[in-house]
Parts: structure tokens; sequence; C-alpha cells
């Protein structure tokens, strides 16, 4: 039995106070966005508590996809650094970017850079990403799990909520997937934005521009897993594939507090064994629930085999 566990959309707070200079860019939108709107959904009392719940249950690994931070402040991306140390080893928390980790262009070391511990091959992995000269895709493999890692993040124009992927991901993504296939290993993707197919406005506003072609590949290739953040919601899709349906799954934000636009802090738990050569998958979804200031189970749901 492996157990993972899924959050997405940390949204770090507060917000550490940006300087005039840092302003002069796409940020002054989004730091108005913040202080007429984001601010009073997202809690740091309402991420500590998920946190808490977190370490109290038996897990093998944490997957976070996205949005760590709010506006790439080279603060922010410091003490985003923090908060994943006091989370866990990076050998024990694998990280993708989203969005507003890619909010402006901003040099590696005092940006994502920062990170690269928490988005990276271990050892395993290094076999299934062997010949790579991008970060990502990166593999991780433990025991018969293995985490694959896309990063989406890119910076966009002012009002653009999209992500990319880009050729060469996608291309090493479809041998990745092949490969860890015929070793039967458990693939789990984790991507900040879902594929899913929205209306083509919402597409090119919000959504994974180049869905078509990782779509292709998973349809071709399987796997056993995604996982996704960005719509801070509670997701459940299915991609369909050559080896049966793919489970595409998102949890809200990890941040909001009690707000009536958005669900409430959440995260996944993922228990993953294999009986007789078929793989089974368990979703325990814990939270708080409308009625309730307590962290409690929400849900428990079968995902994958009976």
């Amino acid at each position: 039995m492996f157990t993972l566990a899924h959050m997405s959309d940390i949204h770090l707070c507060p917000l550490p106070a940006p300087t005039t200079v840092e302003l002069l860019s796409k940020r002054t939108l989004g730091y108005l966005s913040w202080k007429w709107n984001r601010e009073s959904r997202h809690q740091r009392k309402a991420l500590d508590n998920l946190v808490s719940d977190l370490k109290k249950r038996a897990h093998d690994h944490i997957s976070i996809t996205g949005d760590l931070i709010n506006l790439s402040l080279p603060k922010e991306f410091s003490e985003a650094r923090s908060w994943l140390n006091g989370l866990g080893r990076p050998q024990d928390v694998s990280v993708v970017p989203g969005n507003h980790d890619a909010y402006v262009k901003i040099p590696n070391e005092v940006g994502m850079g920062q990170w690269a511990p928490y988005m990276a091959s271990n050892l395993l992995g290094l076999k299934y990403a062997k010949g790579l000269s991008l970060q990502f895709p990166y593999v991780r493999v433990m025991d018969k799990i293995a985490i694959v890692g896309l990063s989406t993040a890119c910076p966009t124009p002012w009002f653009i909520h999209a992500g990319k992927l880009g050729t060469e991901q996608v291309d090493a993504l479809e041998k990745m997937l092949s490969r860890l296939k015929a070793d039967g290993l458990f693939r789990v993707i984790l991507i900040h934005h879902p594929p899913l197919l929205l209306p083509k406005r919402k597409q090119l506003q919000l959504g994974l521009r180049d869905v078509l072609p990782l779509r292709k590949v998973i349809e071709k290739e399987g796997a056993e897993l995604v996982l996704h953040g960005h719509h801070h919601a509670n997701v459940k899709s299915t991609i369909p594939s050559t080896y049966g349906p793919v489970p595409v799954i998102g949890v809200p934000s990890a941040s909001i507090g009690s707000h009536p636009k958005n669900p409430h802090s959440r995260y996944n738990l993922y228990k993953i064994d294999q009986v007789r050569g078929r793989w089974r998958c368990e979703l325990t979804a814990r939270g708080k629930s409308p009625d309730s200031s307590k962290i409690q189970e929400i849900e428990k749901i079968k995902i994958i085999g009976g």
C-alpha cells in the first residue's frame, strides 16, 4: 500500500509588501485583485490547519500542483521555500509550478530555482528522464509508483491565466509514459492546468493552450492518475485511453477559508495497491465541511478497481 497526498493552489499568505518598482508590471493588476478580493479568501490559518491534519495522517509522499505563491515577488519564493522545508524533505514532496509562480519573468536563482530540489527526478527516476535537457518533465519512482511532474507555468499578458507545456515536454512525456507502462509502474501525472476541454475563449484565457497534444498522448499511452489544481474546485473527470479511462482529479485551494464563492480548503489522500497484477486506488478527501470548523473526512471513493 502506497499513500499519496495531494494539495494545490497554496497561495501562501500574508502577501509580502511589494515595492513600487516591483509593481511596474502585470503585478499591479494582481496586487489590486489581491487587496480587493483574494486577500479575504486565502487565509494562512486555513492552510496551517490543513497541513497540521495531513501530518497526522499516514502518507508516503506529498504532491503539490502549483500556485504556491501569488505575484512572483522574490520574497515570496524564499518564503515558499521555507514553507516547503517545514512540510517535508525534498525527497518526500513533489512540486510542479502554476501560473502565479510564473506571474512575471524573474531570474531563476531568486525565483523557482529555490524550489529545484522539490522539482527534480530522483535516482530511480533518472532512468526515465535520461537524455532530457529540460527540467520538466521529471520522474520520481518510489516502490512501484512513478510521479511525472509537468510544468505549464509561463509568464502571460495581463488578464491571461493560461498555461502551456510546449512540444518538447509533450514529446518527452509520451516516451516516459510508454517506458513506465512497460515496467509495470503506477503512473501519476502532476500538472497545474488541467487537461480539460473548455470553450475556446476560456481555453485561451485560463486553460491549457496545448491541451489537445497532451490529451492525444494520454489517450495513446494511458496513465493511472492525473492530479491538477488551478480551478480551486473539487473536479473529477476522465480521459479515455487505450488502456481504459484515466481519472483526472483536482482539489480546491489549500488556503481558502470560509468564503461563499469557493469550496473550503481540502486535500486528497490516494491509497494505491496492486492485487493479482491489477491496480486499485481509493481516494479519501479531508477538509473543512460547511457545517463544521474541524478538518474531517469529506468523502471516500474507489477510483480504480473494485
